[in-house]
């Protein structure tokens, strides 16, 4: 299996298709293609004819500069996020405990719910998503098992706070 790579930028030209693309090391690598396929190569210029190099970054006062100063109330805070079931769902359902934060740079929000009683003690999901309108928690669920070669199983979610009852 050949390394992962992403495909940063594709476009056409008369009559060749060029690729820009990264490995996971980060240096250029050309594709390799099939017998009688046209040829791909790497290209590192952007159609404005600058390269990814024209950033200096050995002067790192300019960029630092830009940059403010954190002051305790400027700062994002971290949110966590804890819980457990009330009786009446946990009966029914099983009881889980809820530890989560909410990333504060763009509010994404990571919630690992874990089984507390024995019959469902390993039973461990990751739910994972945004909040939209402050009512509606839209993201991925993904199976969290303790075995890192076993298969995941990972699909989508909505939850809606429902009014008050």
């Amino acid at each position: 299996m050949g390394r992962a790579r992403e495909v940063d930028e594709m476009f056409r030209s008369d009559e060749e298709m060029r690729v820009e693309e990264f490995g996971l090391d980060g240096d250029d690598d050309d594709v390799e293609m099939g017998e009688g396929e046209e040829e791909w190569e790497t290209e590192s210029e952007t159609e404005a004819g600058r390269t990814r190099d024209d950033l200096d970054l050995s002067d790192s006062t300019t960029l630092l500069s830009s940059i403010p100063p954190c002051t305790s109330s400027s700062c994002p805070s971290d949110t966590i996020i804890t819980g457990s079931m009330d009786e009446r769902h946990s009966e029914a359902w099983g009881n889980f405990a809820y530890y989560g934060r909410v990333r504060p740079w763009d509010g994404l929000v990571g919630i690992l719910r874990i089984g507390t009683r024995d019959e469902n003690a390993g039973n461990r999901f990751f739910f994972y998503g945004y909040v939209y309108g402050g009512r509606n928690f839209v993201g991925n669920w993904r199976y969290a098992g303790a075995d890192a070669v076993s298969a995941g199983m990972e699909s989508s979610f909505v939850l809606t706070r429902r009014g008050e009852v």
